[in-house]
């Protein structure tokens, strides 16, 4: 809840939503952009969600849109940093609508998204529906879409790395 929310506005001394940090790792996820700063914030967004640290990637994520409105997975990373996680499970409907509103802003956008994109985008799709309601459901529908984006990119090792979080977070700590 107040984690994901908290702070969001601020913005660093040059104006960005989020400073681009140092010593996180060396991860790149190529996406659709004509900007390569959108491109750093999406891969530092994207490791940030990697180590649990959703608040600060969804600020990166942001980051990513502003510089590059058309970027659809700068909004699939939004939503993925609202989504349910093994650490907060119980997103509320603050999050819910946040995160719903974001995967619809990268479907808008997807069809200048690359086919592995575009699958991604579809699978988070099915874990947000602008109602907290059956939550359960909801991590089940995005797992089993998640299997069917694996099975189309067995190689992709981060496309597996988030097929195996939806599943665990269909029972997360049980």
């Amino acid at each position: 809840p107040a984690q994901h929310t908290e702070g969001l506005s601020n913005t660093t001394r040059d104006g960005r939503l989020a400073p681009l940090l140092e010593n996180v790792g060396n991860l790149s996820y190529p996406v659709a952009t004509r900007s390569p700063e959108a491109q750093r914030f999406f891969n530092q967004g994207l490791t940030l969600v990697y180590a649990f640290n959703h608040a600060e990637a969804l600020r990166s994520f942001r980051e990513a849109a502003r510089l590059d409105p058309e970027c659809a997975m700068a909004y699939w990373g939004q939503a993925l940093a609202l989504a349910p996680n093994i650490n907060d499970p119980a997103i509320g409907e603050d999050r819910e609508k946040q995160g719903y509103e974001a995967i619809n802003e990268a479907v808008r956008r997807k069809a200048g998204a690359s086919a592995k994109e575009q699958a991604l985008i579809d699978a988070l799709h099915a874990r947000f529906s602008g109602d907290p309601g059956d939550r359960d459901a909801l991590n089940r529908r995005y797992a089993e879409a998640m299997g069917k984006v694996y099975a189309r990119y067995p190689d992709d090792p981060d496309v597996a790395t988030l097929y195996a979080d939806a599943v665990m977070n269909t029972s997360p700590w049980n």
